[in-house]
């Protein structure tokens, strides 16, 4: 099977609604989940829609463009509990938009510093910077 790099992979399943995220609350299907009821936040971003999925080291040479779905966050909160949101990131900057609030979360503790690292640093200057804006 050849497919063109204007080619999507197929979408399992639907994606519908909304997520959205500030300092006091999260919220989602109609529901507002207060930032005070969260243990620990854990964002995963692994695409985003358009990119190419084809990983040469691990013999895939498919071409075919991703929808943005492979992306999570998981909410831990105090009770024990968990629940686990899949996001669509339709640019490469849509988690780089969050910077700000990702600070906060990290400050809160919500999130550790070394994920938080992963998610907006791409070079040692920039841990170091957002060390002094995490740790001042």
């Amino acid at each position: 099977m050849w497919a063109r790099y204007s080619d999507y992979e197929i979408l399992k399943g639907y994606i519908y609604g909304e997520i959205i995220l500030n300092v006091k609350e999260i919220r989602f299907e109609g529901k507002i989940i207060s930032i005070e009821s969260i243990k620990k936040l854990d964002f995963n971003f692994y695409d985003q829609e358009g990119s190419n999925n084809s990983n040469v080291l691990y013999g895939s040479l498919n071409g075919v463009l991703v929808r943005g779905v492979n992306n999570s966050l998981t909410i831990y909160f105090k009770d024990n509990k968990e629940r686990k949101i899949f996001l669509q990131q339709k640019k490469t900057d849509d988690y780089e938009s969050l910077r700000l609030l990702l600070i906060e979360y990290c400050k809160k503790g919500l999130i550790s510093f070394l994920a938080l690292t992963s998610i907006i640093c791409s070079s040692y200057k920039e841990v170091q910077e957002l060390k002094e804006k995490c740790f001042k």
